[in-house]
């Protein structure tokens, strides 16, 4: 079997367990989860716990699926767009990058004379 998850998903199987038996998907959605965590390195592993959590709160707040999935899409575009995201990020470094290659251009070069 291939290592890549998208090679593994087939979505058709994964709705019809979901409408056969929710309880069943759900165990199986989460031991997916748990596989996916216990690959990962500790600093990943925890970052990564701390995003599924907030995930599982919108979806025990969400009313229905659609808005389940509604907001998790919201959640991945503030985390792209939003307060410190990941534009405010690469801005960010772009900026920096840009102010020290203007300081090096305008640096002054020393002559160093060699000792007789």
């Amino acid at each position: 079997m291939s290592s890549n998850p998208q090679d593994r998903f087939d979505f058709d199987t994964w709705m019809q367990l979901f409408e056969e038996n929710p309880d069943a998907f759900e165990a199986k959605r989460q031991g997916e989860i748990d596989q996916f965590m216990s690959e990962l390195g500790d600093k990943s592993r925890d970052r990564m716990g701390k995003l599924q959590w907030r995930i599982d709160k919108e979806r025990e707040r969400s009313s229905s699926p659609m808005e389940s999935c509604l907001r998790v899409h919201n959640m991945m575009w503030d985390s792209v767009y939003g307060e410190r995201g990941l534009l405010y990020g690469l801005e960010l470094l772009i900026k920096t990058c840009e102010t020290r290659e203007i300081k090096h251009n305008m640096a002054e070069i020393l002559e160093f004379k060699r000792p007789n």
